[in-house]
């Protein structure tokens, strides 16, 4: 089972020029779990600057990977309070 849904462009800016950036295993996070691709692949738009995983995670993999997460890494934690960490 693939862990992860690929993007198709940008998810930021929809842009399609699309180049690696890093690839590293995240075998050695204290909350890594099998289920879990073991390489991150890191991907950078050309045409915005944003940085990301080459993909998001399937719903089956999310409700692992958040069930152990700590409920300030959870998404849309305190949103609100949040927003400028996240921008």
């Amino acid at each position: 089972m693939k862990s992860r849904i690929k993007y198709e462009h940008c998810p930021l800016c929809d842009g399609q020029n699309i180049v690696f950036h890093r690839a590293d295993t995240c075998t050695h996070h204290a909350l890594y779990h099998p289920i879990v691709e073991p390489m991150m692949t890191w991907l950078r738009c050309e045409s915005c600057s944003h940085v990301f995983t080459d993909g998001y995670f399937s719903p089956e993999v999310a409700s692992v990977v958040f069930s152990k997460a700590h409920e300030n890494q959870k998404p849309a934690s305190d949103m609100e309070r949040q927003r400028p960490i996240s921008a």
